[in-house]
């Protein structure tokens, strides 16, 4: 089990306590014996990691851009903003889906080379626009990028979008301005 003990400064020390009891020869209890080991640096490296993994969480929650992690072309995860772009309601409405789903299918084959490129050479791949389709069928520009991500059950691919709707819109006006 774990203890914590406190330093005359206020310092705290986790330990980890193993023993056993130990019994006289009546069956009365006599103490333990065992050893203590100090896992403070553990203790503090866990800390570490969770506020690290809340912190990583919540820049993905409030990501602009959508973010989605595909494995073998399915969809395992998709943020708010990924949800929101594709007219989904919820992120259970894209997970199980082919990425494919979501790019107009002239863009297949180039989709295709780069996540294949992800993967295999593990570079993140520079940022190209695509067509994307949502749920709705409702098509817009956007600007993609991807990258391989090592994962426990696979290989997989994040890959981060942005709508540029706006952006064509703006250029179009500029060009058609005298």
């Amino acid at each position: 089990f774990r203890l914590v003990q406190f330093q005359p400064d206020g310092t705290p020390v986790y330990v980890s306590l193993n023993g056993t009891p130990r019994f006289d020869e009546a069956g009365g209890f006599l103490g333990y014996r065992g050893t203590g080991t100090n896992i403070s640096e553990q203790v503090e490296a866990e800390r570490a990691l969770r506020r690290s993994e809340e912190r990583y969480c919540r820049l993905v929650d409030l990501s602009p851009d959508g973010i989605m992690i595909h494995v073998q072309d399915r969809i395992v995860f998709a943020n708010p903003a990924a949800v929101r772009l594709l007219g989904a309601r919820r992120a259970h409405d894209l997970i199980g889906r082919d990425i494919l789903d979501f790019v107009e299918p002239r863009f297949h084959k180039s989709a295709k080379l780069r996540m294949r490129e992800a993967l295999d050479k593990g570079r993140k791949q520079p940022q190209m626009e695509q067509i994307l389709v949502g749920l709705d069928g409702r098509t817009f520009p956007a600007q993609c990028s991807a990258t391989r991500l090592p994962r426990e059950e696979g290989r997989a691919v994040l890959t981060v979008f942005r709508d540029i709707t706006e952006v064509k819109q703006g250029e179009a006006n500029l060009r058609r301005s005298p």
